[in-house]
């Protein structure tokens, strides 16, 4: 019969940070930053973790630390049930560092992963997650506590030797979204585009960008597609395309028929003060080769 008993906490601690560490029953002599359940050997696997954890313990190893010095079992020979309990008991206790609670690098309270769940179970955790959107504080708190100081790689550079090993690693590979059409959706890519609205580059970007372009040469599809996307529409096609919007065609038609990229139509679009301006006579679509809007 298999053992139900093989279940462990176990926790991640900085040696570079000794002292005391106490928190209700458990106390540590150097900082912990992570807590975990697992079984066998889950506790020295850096499978499924998150880059910022994998890259902390990358670089404790480099320093000479050994993983068995690092990660340590807290409670052992308990039943999953238990060590999920325990496992939210001591995030909680200790505290998650993207939220500014404690030094923590969990990204959840705890109590996931259960080891090869049932089909049942899996559609019950698949319903609970459904529509459980982080809220607007979560995620502000979470990418404050990533910015500046608080990122992993705030005040580094690489070295030429580690930019021409990253470069390697990518030849021959093809970006994910190569050949691929319809990837975001049109209100994802009118979300970029508002938020990219009245923010400048500083200086220091710009001649960033300009030192990094030359010597480059585009090609002639790269042309086309710069040339599209910089394309000027006049008052009257401004009009004629806020009348197609109105009566339902999509954004990606509406370009396709005017030769303009959708970026173009949305900074038109987005102009709510001009376009209410201008006159909205009714056109005649069938000038324009429509009939009725077209379905996607």
């Amino acid at each position: 019969m298999e053992n139900q008993d093989k279940f462990y906490i176990y926790a991640y601690l900085d040696p570079r940070k000794p002292g005391i560490y106490k928190y209700g029953e458990y106390s540590f002599d150097h900082e912990p930053f992570y807590i975990g359940k697992g079984s066998n050997d889950r506790i020295y696997s850096l499978d499924k973790r998150s880059i910022y954890f994998k890259n902390k313990v990358n670089k404790l190893l480099k320093l000479g630390y050994k993983k068995s010095n690092i990660a340590i079992k807290i409670k052992f020979n308990i039943s999953e049930n238990l060590s999920f309990e325990l496992e939210k008991l001591l995030i909680k206790t200790i505290g998650r560092k993207d939220l500014m609670l404690g030094p923590l690098m969990n990204f959840t309270d705890g109590g996931e992963g259960q080891s090869n769940p049932s089909e049942e179970t899996r559609l019950k955790m698949s319903k609970i997650h459904k529509g459980n959107n982080t809220s607007e504080e979560t995620k502000q708190k979470i990418s404050k506590a990533l910015k500046g100081e608080n990122s992993y790689i705030y005040g580094k550079h690489r070295s030429l030797e580690s930019k021409k090993k990253m470069s390697e690693s990518r030849k021959g590979k093809s970006p994910w979204n190569k050949g691929k059409s319809n990837i975001y959706s049109e209100e994802s890519i009118r979300k970029m585009s508002e938020s990219k609205i009245g923010k400048k580059l500083s200086a220091n970007h710009i001649q960033k960008i300009i030192l990094s372009n030359k010597g480059r040469h585009l090609s002639e599809m790269t042309k086309r597609k710069i040339s599209k996307s910089h394309k000027k529409l006049n008052e009257e096609q401004v009009i004629q395309i806020n009348k197609l919007l109105n009566e339902k065609y999509s954004i990606t038609k509406i370009a396709k028929l005017f030769n303009v990229s959708r970026t173009t139509l949305y900074s038109y679009n987005l102009r709510k003060n001009y376009i209410s301006r201008l006159s909205l006579n009714p056109i005649n679509t069938g000038n324009l080769g429509l009939s009725s809007p077209p379905s996607d």
